[in-house]
């Protein structure tokens, strides 16, 4: 009979800020702003053992630890105008996203 056992402790760790303006300029025209900024971090090491004579060893076709990050920061412009019988919005938004997974037992990112 084959024994095996396995192990997936993983850390996450999330933030996030964000910020909103409003400026009303008259009482059918207002402009908002607003940013924000996320980060995440994990961290997964999943571990696959094999019970083979008198130990546990390690299975590294099935064995991982795996980290990834990513940081999105964004922006938004929006304005809005009120006609008699119409409603305008134009809004415009960024983002910027960096990621990065690793491998690190098998060295690859």
């Amino acid at each position: 009979m084959r024994q095996n056992r396995t192990s997936a402790p993983t850390n996450i760790d999330i933030a996030a800020a964000k910020a909103d303006y409003t400026y009303t300029i008259s009482k059918d025209f207002k402009v908002e702003a607003g940013v924000k900024l996320s980060s995440v971090t994990t961290e997964n090491d999943y571990r696959f053992e094999l019970f083979q004579q008198n130990g546990w060893i390690s299975d590294p076709g099935k064995t991982n630890y795996f980290t990834y990050d990513e940081v999105i920061k964004a922006g938004y412009l929006n304005a809005s105008k009120t006609l008699t019988k119409w409603n305008l919005q134009a809004g415009l938004r960024a983002e910027d996203t960096h990621s990065k997974g690793n491998s690190v037992t098998n060295n690859q990112i």
